[in-house]
């Protein structure tokens, strides 16, 4: 199991896919959606920057890596990913939200943290 996990995630790398891009641009957009209480007109491009900053990041460490410049096939890799990673987070999160899995995880921890602290 271990090793078919592992080859999923190296086929990801591989293929300019990063998850902590993903989950950073989805943390980012949940800070200022729910905690924050922005407007989504405001923010709607937050994951998408973030998932830009994050791809050229893993971009330019690889070109580092292996001593290449980092030309333009890199940075329209870079933008597709970021592009595909912040619908991706942004998606998500409206999943999360429609089906109201962020207030049952929520209320989920509240109940153990209440029941840890009342013993």
């Amino acid at each position: 199991m271990f090793e078919s996990i592992k080859n999923v995630w190296l086929s990801l790398r591989g293929m300019n896919f990063y998850l902590e891009v993903t989950v950073a641009a989805f943390v980012a957009y949940f800070w200022l959606r729910h905690i924050m209480d922005q407007d989504i007109k405001k923010v709607v491009w937050v994951p998408f920057l973030v998932s830009l900053i994050g791809q050229f990041a893993y971009g330019l460490q690889h070109a580092t890596e292996i001593k290449e410049p980092f030309g333009l096939d890199d940075v329209l890799m870079a933008a597709f990913m970021a592009l595909l990673q912040g619908g991706l987070a942004s998606m998500v999160y409206t999943m999360t939200e429609k089906y109201g899995w962020i207030d049952k995880l929520g209320s989920m921890v509240g109940r153990k943290i209440e029941g840890t602290n009342g013993q």
